[in-house]
């Protein structure tokens, strides 16, 4: 990403009628890049850090990028 742009995440979580869809998300770096509660990536500064989505409903479903 360039410096100082945003990217908004994208999910669904299926099916329709799973009891819990919270998600949380986490940013390895928060120098580098934060993510709201929301999903919106904000790039602050040159580097590397790694994005986690922690899906509640089912963790086996949490990623990293």
């Amino acid at each position: 990403m360039l410096l100082f742009t945003t990217h908004q995440l994208v999910w669904s979580i299926t099916p329709d009628n799973a009891t819990d869809k919270s998600v949380e998300f986490f940013s390895s770096n928060e120098a580098v890049a934060t993510i709201s509660s929301k999903g919106l990536i904000t790039a602050l500064a040159n580097g590397k850090t790694t994005i986690t989505v922690r899906v509640y409903g089912n963790r086996a479903l949490d990623l990293s990028f």
